[in-house]
């Protein structure tokens, strides 16, 4: 894998992303809802980030694992 903003090949691979609340820890997701229009209920669906980080400029590039993206794309609405 290459950086995307530098080219450089030293990529430190898959990071934790975390949410810290004040004793808690928790992954950061991302999130689609089968229906988002809904007050409760509304199905929620998520897929845990991870990052890769640039050794060489900082840059972080998240992504899905691709169960999670197709479970994602499965319940988009």
């Amino acid at each position: 894998m290459k950086c995307l903003q530098c080219n450089s090949e030293r990529i430190v691979m898959n990071v934790r992303a975390v949410d810290r609340e004040q004793h808690h820890k928790h992954d950061l997701t991302l999130e689609v809802y089968e229906n988002p229009d809904a007050w409760v209920f509304k199905g929620v669906h998520e897929g845990v980030l991870k990052g890769n980080v640039c050794a060489d400029c900082g840059f972080v590039m998240f992504s899905l694992s691709v169960s999670d993206a197709q479970k994602l794309e499965r319940h988009q609405k």
